[in-house]
């Protein structure tokens, strides 16, 4: 729970910036994606990090500080969670084969 809750922190820190005023297009990915988080859906954070490694190519990474470092963090923590899955499900591959 507490790392939903540093989540959502960064998250609230982030929307309250004032560049965030201007970017419709970004606040919507954050305001959306807290929404998310706050509901525990299954895919939150990698939907948030998906739109938002989206949002910095299709702007040529032209994005406040703030959102480069978060959309980095946020990555990394998907990269390893997903790499942690893939080693289970190699593993059950393999325990099934030698049945």
């Amino acid at each position: 729970m507490k790392e939903k809750e540093d989540l959502i922190r960064e998250i609230d820190k982030i929307l309250g910036i004032p560049e965030m005023t201007t970017d419709i297009e970004l606040k919507k990915i954050f305001s959306a994606s807290k929404i998310a988080i706050e509901e525990n859906q299954v895919q939150a954070i990698s939907q948030l990090s998906h739109s938002l490694s989206l949002y910095l190519m299709t702007h040529h990474y032209k994005a406040p500080k703030n959102v480069i470092e978060f959309a980095t963090k946020i990555a990394n923590k998907y990269h390893r969670e997903r790499g942690k899955i893939s080693t289970l499900n190699m593993l059950a591959m393999s325990l099934q084969t030698l049945k």
